[in-house]
């Protein structure tokens, strides 16, 4: 996996982009103290699913600042950004 990190810092400096990281579990904690954005869809259901978000909510809400929150009829999307990153977002997108 630290070839992994190796790589894709070689494609952001490259690309000069964004890396957008979609798990299963495993690649999600790897890379979780990596992210800078999280995009995370809580779906309203009841059903028991066998394999969730490996990150506790309270390690997020610690550690990131919840920016956007989208309710659809069937789920929310929340997006959080680091909270040493908030200031710089605020500024990029004009938000006083």
């Amino acid at each position: 996996m630290d070839e992994s990190i190796d790589f894709l810092e070689k494609l952001r400096k490259v690309y000069k982009s964004k890396i957008i990281i979609i798990g299963g579990s495993n690649i999600y904690e790897y890379f979780f103290s990596y992210c800078t954005k999280l995009h995370i869809t809580y779906v309203d259901n009841d059903d028991i699913g066998d394999v969730l978000f490996p990150i506790d909510e309270t390690v997020i809400d610690k550690n990131y600042d919840i920016v956007d929150n989208k309710k659809y009829e069937d789920f929310i999307i929340k997006t959080f950004i680091k909270n040493n990153l908030i200031d710089i977002h605020l500024k990029l997108n004009n938000i006083h």
